[in-house]
Parts: C-alpha cells; sequence; structure tokens
C-alpha cells in the first residue's frame, strides 16, 4: 500500500509530496489545484510506464492533433509537452514520480533525451543508438523497471498514435491492477471488456447490490456480448425489473445508475491493486453517497484495493464523515488529503478529524 507519493516536474507541480495515505484516500481542493494530475501520476508511475497509461492521460486531456500528411493521409499525434511543467520539450526536460510503502518503494523518470545525449554518451547501447538515431526520444527508467526503455518523439515533439499501437501491442498492462476512473461515463465497451471477469462469480451480487442502491427494484444485470454496437454509447447492457417482464437497458435509467455499475466493476477489478476516481460523486445524488461510501470502503478492505478519488462537492466529503462516525473504534484506513497550489505538501485529515471538523461545520474542502 502506498503511504507517501512524491511528484517532481510534472505538469503543474515543482515538487508535491503526499502523506500518510491510507486505504481511501479523498483529494480534495480548489478548481486547478492538481488533484487529477495526481491521479494522474499515480496511474502513470503503477502502470510501470505503459504506453497505454500515457495515450489514456493525454487523450482525457484532448492534448492530441491530427494534420495531413502528403499522401492526405490524417495522422495522430498526442502534444506529451503538456506532460512537463514548462509546456515543452527540450534538452533535460524531465519529471520524477515516486511511492513509498510499507513494503516496497517505486520510482519512474521520465525525460527528453535529444540525439547528442545518446550520440556521445557512454550510457546506452549501440542498439540504442541506432534505433533511435536522430529523433528525439522519451527515455524511461524506473523500479520496478519500466515496460518499456523509450519512445521515439515525431519532428514536432508529439507521439505518434501508430507508434503507440506498435508498442502497445508488445506490452502486457497487467502486471499491477490499476484502474482509472473518470468524470465521463465509462464506455459500454469497458464494461463488456470486465464484465467477464465478475459474470457468475461472487462480485456480480457487489455488482447487484451497487444498483440496487439508487433502485432496489433490480434484480438483475447482463451485458450483451463483448462488442457493443457504439463505442460511446450505453447500449449492451441490460438490468431486469422486479414485476416488470421486459428487461430495461441500463442507459435508459440515467447516469447515476451507470456510474455505480461502473464504480463497482473497477474496484472488483482492481482487486490487490489501486483505484482512480476523478469526481467519484458525479451523477450521484447527495442521498445515495453514505451508501456509495460504505460499499467502496467494505470492497477496499475485503479485496486489498486502495482507493484515491477527488471531490469538489461538501455533501460527499460529509457522507464520509458520516460513514466513519458509525463505526464504534475507527479503523484508521480513511484520510482526505486537501490540496492547496501554495503549499508543498497535502494537509491530511485523520479519521478522527474528519468526523470532528464534520459535526462543527469545519470546511476541509
Amino acid at each position: 500500500m502506498i503511504t507517501s507519493f512524491r511528484i517532481r516536474g510534472y505538469r503543474g507541480f515543482d515538487d508535491f509530496e503526499l502523506s500518510e495515505l491510507r486505504q481511501i484516500n479523498l483529494l480534495v481542493g480548489e478548481n486547478n489545484g492538481g488533484k487529477t494530475s495526481i491521479l494522474e501520476a499515480i496511474h502513470l508511475l503503477h502502470s510501470q510506464g505503459s504506453p497505454a497509461a500515457f495515450r489514456s492521460v493525454m487523450d482525457r486531456r484532448g492534448e492530441v492533433h491530427r494534420e495531413d500528411n502528403e499522401d492526405r493521409r490524417t495522422q495522430t499525434h498526442y502534444d506529451v509537452c503538456h506532460l512537463f511543467q514548462q509546456h515543452r520539450i527540450a534538452q533535460g526536460t524531465w519529471f520524477r514520480l515516486e511511492s513509498s510503502g510499507s513494503s516496497v518503494n517505486n520510482w519512474l523518470n521520465v525525460r527528453v533525451l535529444v540525439p547528442d545525449d545518446y550520440e556521445h554518451g557512454d550510457t546506452y547501447s549501440t542498439d540504442f543508438r541506432d534505433k533511435f538515431d536522430g529523433s528525439n526520444v522519451l527515455f524511461f527508467e524506473g523500479s520496478p523497471a519500466p515496460v518499456i526503455d523509450a519512445l521515439p518523439l515525431s519532428p514536432k515533439n508529439g507521439l505518434s498514435a501508430r507508434q503507440l499501437d506498435r508498442f502497445e501491442r508488445n506490452v502486457d498492462d497487467n502486471q499491477c491492477p490499476v484502474f482509472f476512473v473518470t468524470t465521463e461515463s465509462q464506455s459500454a465497451e469497458f464494461l463488456a471488456r470486465h464484465w467477464k471477469g465478475v459474470a457468475l462469480t461472487e462480485e456480480e451480487d457487489l455488482l447487484l447490490e451497487a444498483l440496487q442502491i439508487l433502485e432496489p427494484r433490480v434484480e438483475r444485470i447482463a451485458v450483451l456480448g463483448e462488442r457493443p454496437s457504439s463505442r460511446s454509447s450505453k447500449s449492451g447492457v441490460i438490468v431486469r425489473l422486479k414485476g416488470e417482464r421486459t428487461p430495461v437497458p441500463l442507459g435508459s435509467m440515467g447516469d447515476g445508475m451507470w456510474r455505480m455499475l461502473t464504480l463497482a466493476l473497477a474496484i472488483v477489478r482492481s482487486r490487490n491493486g489501486v483505484l482512480l476516481v476523478d469526481e467519484i460523486d458525479t451523477g450521484l445524488h447527495h442521498t445515495a453517497m453514505s451508501d456509495m461510501w460504505r460499499l467502496i470502503i467494505s470492497t477496499a478492505q475485503r479485496l486489498n484495493v486502495q482507493v484515491f478519488a477527488t471531490t469538489h462537492s461538501l455533501d460527499c466529503v460529509n457522507s464520509l464523515a458520516d460513514v466513519i462516525a458509525e463505526q464504534d473504534t475507527p479503523s484508521e484506513s480513511v484520510t482526505i488529503q486537501r490540496i492547496e497550489k501554495e503549499r508543498s505538501r497535502s494537509i491530511a485529515y485523520s479519521e478522527n478529524e474528519m468526523v470532528v471538523a464534520a459535526n462543527r461545520g469545519t470546511e476541509m474542502r
């Protein structure tokens, strides 16, 4: 389990640290304070710098451009410069991510190498120099070893989608389960891809329990096929309601139902790993948040999942404090981490401090 996490040179962070981390960690703070960037950084580190993780981080931000080449074929490039502090690529540009835990320390260095670096240095092999001759390169170092050692940059210092496709095909992204649930609804493809891992197991009951928080009449869930007709649609997921003869498409029941199923499926598939959730309260009415937190906390403890989530909602914060207050003895498994731009460290609230602050009406966001 991660007990501290340090970011240097990534996006808006010069040198920043989260400490006193627990199993459930809720990140709060003002807009543009870096909460989502922290989730991204954890994702990159604990996916061991996989190409798929880098692509998904830039996709979510819209850091991509498309242009037609001389053959009028559209080429897609990812603008990696925005991953670095000054939004630029130059010799010596770098960022470093580090996590510490009870049993292991992980780190990942990502830096830009220009031809002079690897043509005249002793650090890099002849094969490396020949492979990337004339190109700027994103170079990866870390522990455990990154899944790739380098990615070539295009003449405009972007990552070619075609190159990423090639590297992704040769990389196994399952070394450490890490799931990132965004503010947007996950696609039906996401649900279908991971459904087969829980169908007809005891974990399917947990997904049913999640939907019953919002609609108690739900009796069964089904996913129709592994490849829904539309990648971005909510097709292919149906539920049976008590007293109804005809199954109901889950997408017709509102964003909250889709969100609850996504959260439950993601935490189940994160067993012995990490779950990252941006704005965990998205689509949920405040009356459902306490039940949502009970589900998240109990499942994380049972499946050994560490959760990092963000919110701007006072209802979400107070609901978490209410759930903690129900416990006879605080477990010290939950913390709120307040992120402030001018500070180099987060402000950590323990379980007892959260309950006291909520009872006094003290602002923790």
